[in-house]
């Protein structure tokens, strides 16, 4: 193990700050030193703030690419470094950057005052010279009994390709203690076409290009994701020289978990879903590249322990506990969970057949439902008419009848299979051939069941039906069906232990609240696209539109809520979706669950992924600018929503209130070069981290529209400010009242 010791994760202890010592008494080493970016190219940052501890960060360069490379740490409670903290027998950390970490250091500095801010630089040593990183700022958490108010932001899905991060430039004006990242941190494509069509000022680009998955191309460029230990961290390299990003973690702690991009698109456990079921995608190898880069470049403080080292030989998922919890004063108790790692796949299968039974009459019976009158007729082909038909199609196969792509192929003429689908198969075969016809079925006294067109697949390969787009009714009755037959283990996202831990969690707090960092969106979001007039008859119907969120796993939702309905004052903070929602969890869920969705730092909206034919469907371009009115109509439950704006959102938490400010920019206002940014020369970025350039201020605000919300302890009701009061949402009457 010594050979994978993760470059002084060793704890750095610091002495408490008593009353009775004065922290000028240590003797003081320079106040400043040159500063020369090339020696911490990815600057600093902080994060896990608690009462006592918190952990500081950074990526040593230079030239060449030695073993180790020595640097020191030093912390003080002024920006000058004139009050300095005692670390270790002096005034400074000594501690080793490895290059098989990629340089990188995380330290936990421990015995720390509560609710205190701390200043902080890493130094090196080069040619004779000591050179400095930039001074960060952080923040200890207050201690556990404090009756005080405690503020912080939240934010998720920061693409970097083609777009700037204004978003974090805002969130640097508001006075917050602590950043929550909800994941998506970094994207691992270069130019995904279903979302990333903005890459013209600012592009992701891999050394190795060999090490790449190749996802397509077009006239002008290949697209790549990553999957070698180098393509990960490029992507982590990129994005920490971006000067906004570097400036937030500069200023703040961040207290962060990973979503799907952060390895691949989608993803469950160690599967990408880039092919949608035309490939095996499982890669453990590049999930443990994935891992190892995020626990290298992420100030992350596990819950395994201090000494815990990232192993990429240990057994997954349990080899990377990302899940945790923290506690702020009396009335903040915020729970982190990883909702990626321990998940099932999708509940839909995407490599299966329109036609395909997903579920037979039989299974209705065990089931004890009752079969909808939309259910279809279907045979099973290898026992029909003594397999006599199947005999026949699998002969004209031979000779080559057919190479339809919409048509089955001869291993898949198997098992339960819709009427109308075979009859279409047994049309394109009469179509061909010159002998005897074979006659359509007919379906009466047929057996009636679910197929998996019935739940939206148009297609085979395809996530359209599948992950997104799904048709609700039929898809409760496939996932009722399927949690049954496995014991609940198919909707299992969070795995038993992380699951038993959140519960108890959340359960024993005795905080006024209780926040859930959630990745992505609990509440349910159903469209009734049936009377809107749109070029694709496959909109025209119910949908749920994602199946890769808690909406794919409604069973395991509502479990887990009845569960929670005991616990007062329960808020999920949320993202994934690139939209911004205010909701109660709605029904079927019935939960006293509040939920706020913040919208994606730079990511594109959901309006713009609609526009742009949202999972290979173009007719999505007509939904886009309606989507958020349809959204608001067919869901009682969402009091407020915003599909079209990137942004970010700002809670203040107190013993009787929670009150959120989502600050919202329109997406296009990203790409503007005028407002890229102005480079780490600028002197306005070289003041000490709690200054900030009033002018600059003021005109970046205006970019920003601002809508708040509050929950009163207790209420569980969502109330907005009028110029006459509160008004509260009332989702029977859908109207603020």
């Amino acid at each position: 193990m010594r050979r994978r010791r993760f470059l002084e994760t060793t704890v750095a202890w610091a002495a408490p700050l008593l009353p009775t010592i004065a922290c000028d008494a240590v003797a003081p080493e320079a106040s400043q030193y040159p500063f020369d970016a090339s020696f911490f190219p990815q600057s600093v940052a902080s994060g896990d703030p608690k009462p006592n501890s918190v952990v500081l960060w950074t990526r040593v360069g230079g030239p060449g690419s030695p073993k180790t490379r020595k640097l020191q740490l030093e912390v003080a409670l002024d920006p000058d470094f004139s009050q300095r903290v005692p670390l270790g027998d002096g005034t400074s950390l000594a501690l080793e950057a490895e290059r098989q970490w990629d340089y990188c250091v995380r330290v936990r500095v421990e015995g720390l005052t509560p609710a205190t801010d701390y200043y902080y630089r890493f130094v090196v040593t080069a040619t004779g010279e000591r050179y400095q990183s930039r001074v960060g700022r952080t923040r200890t958490a207050p201690a556990n009994d404090a009756d005080v108010e405690v503020r912080f932001s939240v934010m998720s899905c920061q693409d970097y390709t083609g777009l700037y991060y204004l978003t974090h430039r805002r969130a640097l004006l508001v006075d917050v203690d602590f950043i929550v990242h909800l994941g998506d941190y970094v994207y691992e494509t270069t130019t995904d076409p279903r979302f990333q069509r903005d890459g013209v000022t600012r592009q992701m680009s891999f050394g190795d290009r060999d090490g790449t998955i190749t996802l397509g191309s077009d006239a002008t460029q290949t697209f790549e994701a990553a999957r070698s230990l180098d393509n990960y961290r490029d992507l982590y390299r990129t994005v920490r020289r971006d000067p906004d990003l570097q400036r937030l973690h500069e200023r703040y702690p961040m207290i962060c978990v990973p979503d799907d991009h952060e390895f691949s698109d989608d993803s469950w456990g160690q599967t990408a879903t880039y092919f949608a079921g035309q490939r095996d995608e499982k890669d453990p190898e590049r999930r443990a590249n994935a891992d190892q880069v995020w626990f290298e470049y992420m100030p992350v403080d596990y819950e395994a322990g201090k000494h815990f080292r990232f192993d990429r030989d240990a057994a997954f998922p349990g080899e990377l506990r990302v899940y945790r919890e923290f506690t702020f004063g009396r009335h903040v108790q915020l729970v982190m969970t990883d909702l990626r790692r321990f998940r099932p796949d999708h509940l839909i299968d995407e490599a299966a057949l329109p036609g395909r039974i997903a579920i037979s009459s039989e299974q209705f019976a065990q089931m004890g439902e009752a079969i909808p009158e939309w259910a279809v007729p279907y045979v099973e082909i290898e026992t029909f008419d003594d397999g006599a038909l199947r005999a026949a199609l699998l002969a004209g196969w031979k000779q080559g009848w057919t190479s339809d792509p919409d048509l089955p192929t001869a291993a898949d003429l198997s098992g339960l299979i819709a009427l109308w689908a075979l009859n279409a198969l047994i049309d394109a075969y009469n179509e061909w051939t010159t002998g005897d016809a074979l006659a359509k079925l007919d379906p009466k006294s047929r057996p009636r069941g679910v197929d998996f067109a019935s739940v939206g697949k148009t297609a085979r390969y395809s996530s359209f039906g599948s992950r997104y787009f799904v048709a609700p009714e039929a898809f409760a009755l496939i996932a009722k069906m399927r949690f049954t037959e496995s014991g609940g283990q198919s909707e299992n996202v969070m795995g038993d232990e992380q699951e038993a831990w959140f519960t108890e969690r959340l359960k024993s707090s005795n905080r006024t609240w209780k926040i859930w960092g959630n990745s992505y969106t609990l509440c349910p979001r159903d469209v009734d696209l049936s009377s809107l007039v749109l070029e694709d008859p496959r909109l025209a119907r119910r949908f749920s539109l994602s199946a890769d969120d808690w909406n794919g796993f409604p069973n395991r939702r509502q479990q887990l809520l009845d569960e929670l309905d005991e616990v007062d004052n329960l808020v999920a903070v949320t993202g994934d979706s690139h939209c911004f929602f205010a909701t109660t969890a709605g029904l079927p869920v019935k939960s006293r669950l509040v939920e706020f969705v913040c919208g994606a730092v730079s990511s594109a909206t959901y309006k713009v992924i609609l526009e742009g034919g949202a999972n290979g469907v173009p007719a999505t371009k007509a939904l886009a600018p309606i989507a958020g009115a349809v959204i608001a109509q067919d869901n009682p439950h969402v009091a407020y929503q915003n599909v079209a704006d990137n942004g970010f959102g700002a809670f203040k938490v107190n013993g009787s209130m929670l009150e959120v400010t989502f600050y919202q920019i329109p997406h296009a206002t990203l790409r503007d070069r005028n407002l890229a940014p102005l480079g780490r020369d600028d002197p306005s970025l070289e003041s000490p981290p709690n200054e900030i350039d009033v002018a600059k201020a003021t005109k970046l605000e205006a970019l920003f529209e601002q809508t708040t919300f509050r929950v009163r302890s207790g209420k569980a009701r969502i109330e907005r400010p009028t110029a006459k009061g509160f008004e509260t949402w009332d989702e029977e009457t859908q109207a603020w009242t």
